[in-house]
Protein backbone atom coordinates (compact mmCIF):
# COMPACT_ATOMS: atom_id res chain seq x y z
CA UNK A 1 0.00 0.00 0.00
CA UNK A 2 3.00 2.19 0.95
CA UNK A 3 5.09 1.75 -2.36
CA UNK A 4 1.66 2.69 -4.30
CA UNK A 5 1.34 5.69 -2.44
CA UNK A 6 4.80 6.67 -3.26
CA UNK A 7 4.35 5.54 -6.95
CA UNK A 8 1.35 7.72 -7.53
CA UNK A 9 3.29 10.60 -5.61
CA UNK A 10 5.64 10.41 -7.76
CA UNK A 11 3.90 10.88 -10.93
CA UNK A 12 3.11 14.14 -12.32
CA UNK A 13 -0.23 15.48 -12.27
CA UNK A 14 -1.97 17.06 -15.43
CA UNK A 15 -3.31 20.02 -12.97
CA UNK A 16 0.10 21.28 -11.17
CA UNK A 17 1.36 24.53 -12.63
CA UNK A 18 4.87 24.64 -14.45
CA UNK A 19 7.60 25.12 -12.48
CA UNK A 20 9.26 28.55 -12.35
CA UNK A 21 11.67 28.10 -14.78
CA UNK A 22 9.65 27.28 -17.59
CA UNK A 23 7.81 30.42 -17.63
CA UNK A 24 10.76 32.64 -18.46
CA UNK A 25 11.23 32.43 -21.73
CA UNK A 26 13.24 35.43 -23.20
CA UNK A 27 16.15 34.56 -20.86
CA UNK A 28 19.33 35.94 -23.28
CA UNK A 29 19.56 39.40 -21.55
CA UNK A 30 21.16 38.00 -18.57
CA UNK A 31 23.04 34.74 -20.31
CA UNK A 32 24.16 37.76 -22.20
CA UNK A 33 25.12 39.85 -19.02
CA UNK A 34 26.28 36.26 -17.70
CA UNK A 35 28.93 36.45 -20.88
CA UNK A 36 29.96 40.47 -20.00
CA UNK A 37 30.94 39.40 -16.53
CA UNK A 38 32.69 36.13 -17.22
CA UNK A 39 34.69 38.01 -19.98
CA UNK A 40 35.31 41.21 -17.38
CA UNK A 41 35.87 38.56 -14.64
CA UNK A 42 38.78 37.23 -17.08
CA UNK A 43 40.35 40.49 -18.26
CA UNK A 44 41.13 41.57 -14.96
CA UNK A 45 43.43 38.34 -14.71
CA UNK A 46 42.21 35.34 -12.80
CA UNK A 47 45.24 34.67 -9.83
CA UNK A 48 45.06 33.44 -6.96
CA UNK A 49 45.63 36.40 -4.47
CA UNK A 50 43.14 38.33 -2.15
CA UNK A 51 43.68 41.46 -4.48
CA UNK A 52 41.50 39.85 -7.00
CA UNK A 53 38.48 39.03 -5.42
CA UNK A 54 36.67 41.26 -7.83
CA UNK A 55 37.84 39.29 -10.70
CA UNK A 56 36.30 35.69 -8.86
CA UNK A 57 33.34 37.38 -7.87
CA UNK A 58 32.43 38.32 -11.76
CA UNK A 59 33.69 35.21 -12.99
CA UNK A 60 31.32 33.29 -10.67
CA UNK A 61 28.07 35.58 -10.90
CA UNK A 62 28.36 35.34 -14.83
CA UNK A 63 28.71 31.89 -14.68
CA UNK A 64 25.73 31.89 -12.48
CA UNK A 65 23.32 33.81 -14.75
CA UNK A 66 24.65 31.62 -17.69
CA UNK A 67 24.13 28.55 -16.19
CA UNK A 68 20.81 28.58 -13.67
CA UNK A 69 17.77 26.76 -15.62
Amino acid sequence: MTRDLLERMSQPHASDPPPPWREQRNQWPLRLLGAALVAGGVSQGLVVAPAAWAAWVSLGAGLALILRR
